[in-house]
């Protein structure tokens, strides 16, 4: 986990926020109006918000910027006694939004902020507005163990195996 006040020589200038609404220190940056549209912005693997990080200040001069670090990333607690798959993912993304009281928000998402993103929407369709999806994939649905797995962790699983 990455100290709260470390800035990165000053490339990551943003005020640390922490709620613990997923049941684990989870760190975000929430700049811009708090009455403005919401624009939530959502990393992959291994990155975090600090993807986002020269985006944040201009967008912010309109809208409302929240920029969470997933379980296990950037300055967010990586608990030892938790499942990291994409269906505990996308529940922590849904006890962040209520927690922060989200809606009618703009997703931006990289990599695995893609599925996270996309199955969040299908579950939550009133919540988001648009989708902004860079060099990602969507998918969520029938293609899951009960072990909450996606065919291509099984497949990973399988042939690490062999």
């Amino acid at each position: 986990m990455i100290p709260a006040s470390e800035t990165f020589k000053g490339t990551w200038p943003f005020k640390p926020h922490f709620t613990y609404a997923a049941g684990f220190r989870q760190h975000y940056v929430d700049e811009g109006p708090s009455e403005g549209e919401a624009i939530l912005c959502l990393h992959g693997e291994p990155t975090w918000g600090y993807l986002y990080r020269k985006m944040i200040g201009p967008l912010s001069e309109k809208f409302r910027v929240v920029v969470p670090d997933h379980m296990g990333f950037g300055k967010s607690e990586t608990p030892q006694d938790r499942v990291y798959t994409l269906q505990s993912h996308v529940e922590n993304l849904e006890q962040f939004v209520a927690d922060l009281d989200l809606s009618d928000i703009t997703i931006v998402c990289q990599d695995w902020g893609g599925p996270i993103a996309g199955a969040f929407t299908a579950r939550n369709p009133g919540l988001v507005k648009r989708l902004f999806l860079a060099n990602t994939v969507l998918g969520y649905g029938g293609g899951q163990s009960a072990g909450g797995k996606t065919p291509w962790f099984q497949w990973i699983e399988k042939h690490e195996e062999a």
